[in-house]
C-alpha cells in the first residue's frame, strides 16, 4: 500500500476535528426531524475508526507486539460478550447492545492504534472548534429557532444539537484552554471578545450545571495562579487592580445570573424538592436529586442487579438490554463496570491510563483532563459518547509550550 505523507494524516485529523460540530448538527437533524436511528454521525465516526486502524497498521506500519496484544485481548473479550449477549437476547436484539459496546470501546481502539503516533492538534484548534459549537447554540437561540435542552421541567437552549449533556461536556472540557487563551493571548482582540461573549452566553443559557462548574474551577485556578505571580513579583498596584476587577465581576454576576436559564433551573429544582432550610441541603434527597439528578438511586439499583447476576455477568457485564430495570446510571465508570463487567472495565482503564503522560503536559491541559474525568464521574456522557471521548485523545496528544499563544 502506498505510504501517505504524515502531514496529510494531520490534515485528515484536523478535518475530522473541525467537522465535529457539523457531524453533531446533522446527527441531531437525523434524530429529531427524520427519526433515523442510524445517523450520519455513527457512519462518519465508524469510517474514521476504520481509517485510523488502516493507517496505523498498513500505512504508518506502527505494528508493535503491545498493540497486537491489546487488540487480540480486546477482540477476545468482544467475541465472548457477543456470544453471551446473543444467547441471552437473540440475534435481532443484539444490534442495540452492539451499538452500546462500540460507544464504550470506540476511544480505546483509537488510543491503541495511535499510541506513539504524533498528530498535529493544538490548543487553538480545540478552542476554535468549541467556539463553532457555541456559535451554533447562540445563533439559533437569537433567531428563536433553538431546540429545548430539556423536555421536562427545566429550561435551557441547545441550539440545533441533540444532546445538552454532550455539548455541555465539550464546552466544560475545553473551558480551561479558552480562559487561558483569553488572558494570555496578545493578539486577536476581536476574536477574544467574541469568545468571551460566547462562553458566558452558552454557559448560562444551556441550563446545565457542568459548564458553570468548569467555568468556576478554571477561573479560580487562573486567578490564584495570577495573584501568586503578582505577589512573587511584588506588583502590588496590579494586585489591587485585579482585586477591584474581581469585586466588579462578582457584583455583575450577582445581577446577571438570576436572569439566566441556569439560575431558573436551580429555582425550579429547589422548589420541586421543597428545600426550605439549610439543613435540607445536607439531606440524601438533596444530594441525590439536586446534585446527582437521581444518579445515586440508579447507582444503588444497578449495584443490586450486578451483585445478584450470574458469574458470567460479573466478568462480561450485565449488558445494555439484558436488564430492562437497570437504567443507565450516567456515571461513566460505574456504567462501564456494570455493563461490560470486570474484564471490560479493566481493559478500558488500562488502555486509558497507558495513554496518559502528565509529564509532557502543561497545567492548563492537566486541568482540562481533570475536568473531563470529574464530569465522567459525576454526570457521565463523556467516555460513553464518542463525540466527547475523542477529546481525551486530543488532550493527551497536545504538546506543552510556554509560548503557545
Amino acid at each position: 500500500m502506498k505510504r501517505l505523507n504524515p502531514s496529510k494524516f494531520d490534515s485528515i485529523f484536523k478535518i475530522f476535528l473541525y467537522s465535529s460540530p457539523v457531524i453533531d448538527l446533522l446527527t441531531s437533524l437525523c434524530l429529531n426531524i427524520f427519526n433515523l436511528n442510524i445517523t450520519i454521525g455513527i457512519i462518519i465516526r465508524m469510517l474514521f475508526l476504520l481509517f485510523v486502524f488502516m493507517y496505523a497498521f498498513f500505512i504508518k506500519h506502527q505494528i508493535t507486539k503491545k498493540k497486537i496484544f491489546y487488540l487480540i485481548v480486546l477482540g477476545i473479550y468482544l467475541c465472548l460478550n457477543c456470544i453471551t449477549s446473543i444467547k441471552e437476547l437473540g440475534l435481532s436484539s443484539y444490534i442495540t447492545e452492539l451499538q452500546f459496546i462500540i460507544r464504550i470501546f470506540y476511544l480505546p481502539i483509537i488510543l491503541i492504534c495511535l499510541n506513539n503516533v504524533e498528530i498535529n492538534i493544538s490548543k487553538k484548534d480545540l478552542i476554535f472548534v468549541t467556539s463553532i459549537y457555541m456559535s451554533l447554540i447562540l445563533i439559533p437561540d437569537i433567531l428563536g429557532l433553538s431546540f429545548n435542552a430539556y423536555t421536562q421541567g427545566k429550561v435551557g437552549t441547545i441550539g440545533w444539537f441533540n444532546s445538552a449533556n454532550e455539548i455541555s461536556a465539550i464546552i466544560a472540557i475545553t473551558m480551561p484552554l479558552m480562559l487561558d487563551y483569553l488572558i494570555n493571548s496578545k493578539n486577536n482582540y476581536l476574536y477574544r471578545i467574541l469568545l468571551l461573549i460566547l462562553i458566558l452566553y452558552t454557559s448560562l443559557s444551556i441550563g446545565s450545571k457542568i459548564p458553570i462548574i468548569a467555568l468556576g474551577i478554571s477561573s479560580l485556578y487562573i486567578l490564584i495562579k495570577f495573584i501568586h505571580n503578582l505577589y512573587i513579583t511584588k506588583a502590588k498596584e496590579k494586585l489591587i487592580t485585579v482585586i477591584l476587577c474581581l469585586i466588579t465581576v462578582i457584583i455583575s454576576a450577582l445581577i446577571i445570573i438570576p436572569k439566566t436559564n441556569f439560575y431558573k433551573n436551580i429555582e425550579i429544582h429547589l422548589n420541586f424538592l421543597e428545600i426550605n432550610t439549610v439543613g435540607d441541603a445536607f439531606s440524601y434527597k438533596f444530594l441525590n436529586r439536586f446534585i446527582f439528578s437521581d444518579r445515586l438511586d440508579l447507582l444503588k439499583d444497578n449495584t443490586n442487579i450486578y451483585l445478584n447476576s450470574s458469574p458470567d455477568s460479573y466478568l462480561l457485564g450485565i449488558g445494555y438490554n439484558q436488564n430492562i430495570n437497570a437504567k443507565i446510571i450516567e456515571m461513566d465508570f460505574f456504567d462501564i463496570l456494570y455493563r461490560t463487567g470486570i474484564i471490560g472495565c479493566i481493559l478500558f482503564l488500562i488502555i486509558i491510563a497507558k495513554n496518559l503522560n502528565f509529564k509532557t503536559k502543561d497545567n492548563i491541559t492537566k486541568l482540562s483532563i481533570f475536568i473531563m474525568f470529574m464530569i465522567s464521574f459525576l454526570a457521565g456522557h463523556v467516555f460513553l459518547a464518542p463525540a466527547v471521548s475523542i477529546y481525551y485523545l486530543y488532550l493527551t496528544k497536545i504538546k506543552s509550550s510556554k509560548n503557545v499563544w
